[in-house]
């Protein structure tokens, strides 16, 4: 989404989060001119093998 920087404080253009229990979650996914690829959880911190096998898929 694209808005003017004089907008970009507008409370209309802003999400409110909720932060709670200490938790993590961490996904990777992405999406493409032709669909978009399935999400993965990420469990712990992503190495150059895991990172890879994500591309694989």
């Amino acid at each position: 989404m694209q808005v003017n920087l004089s907008d970009r404080f507008n409370p209309g253009y802003q999400l409110l989060t909720l932060k709670h229990g200490g938790g993590r979650i961490v996904v990777w996914g992405c999406f493409h001119r032709g669909g978009q690829d399935p999400f993965h959880r990420i469990v712990d911190t992503i190495n150059k093998k895991m990172y890879s096998d994500i591309l694989e898929k």
